[in-house]
């Protein structure tokens, strides 16, 4: 009996679990001398906890900064900051609140993920923050991770401008 289709099966699971751990494409991130590690305890994505196939980045706007593989409660996610460097313009400045987002695995979709607590970059050169728990949810359109929200006209997606004149016209 011949080894080569022995050898052929062990080189489709090595190739099968090497591509499993490299980032998603949009999850690609330079190194900097300046670094905050938010530590997060707990993820769901619409109440289901993420697997280890998944990722978790941090952003500045649309700029990654970081990103980490999911390895269960306290994974810590980097979030890089702005060193004055060509190779981190766009990074993090102090003060500035990452997005964080996640890669879900099983679906091949990328979700826009909220923090329980509100996080800002750190001021320091390294610094850690502890998240307690990220959420994917439904935003007021049923959109799962999406960014409408309701505005303080009870509108969603709306921009606060409908109870302006709502209350201009109760005045008279």
């Amino acid at each position: 009996m011949s080894k080569m289709p022995y050898q052929i099966y062990l080189i489709l699971i090595l190739t099968c679990c090497i591509s499993n751990t490299s980032p998603p494409k949009d999850f690609e991130f330079n190194q900097s001398t300046i670094q905050t590690f938010y530590f997060i305890k707990e993820v769901e994505i619409d109440g289901l906890k993420l697997s280890e196939k998944d990722w978790i980045a941090s952003f500045n706007g649309d700029v990654c900064t970081g990103t980490r593989q999911w390895a269960g409660p306290f994974t810590d996610v980097p979030a890089m900051g702005d060193d004055g460097s060509k190779y981190t313009k766009g990074y993090h400045m102090p003060g500035s609140k990452p997005i964080f987002k996640i890669y879900d695995y099983s679906t091949d979709k990328l979700f826009l993920a909220n923090p329980d607590t509100n996080i800002l970059f750190g001021n320091s050169p390294a610094q850690i923050i502890n998240i307690n728990k990220l959420s994917v949810t439904k935003d007021c359109l049923g959109v799962l991770g999406g960014s409408a929200r309701v505005d303080s006209c009870n509108v969603c997606n709306g921009n606060s401008s409908s109870c302006d004149k709502i209350n201009s016209q109760n005045q008279y």
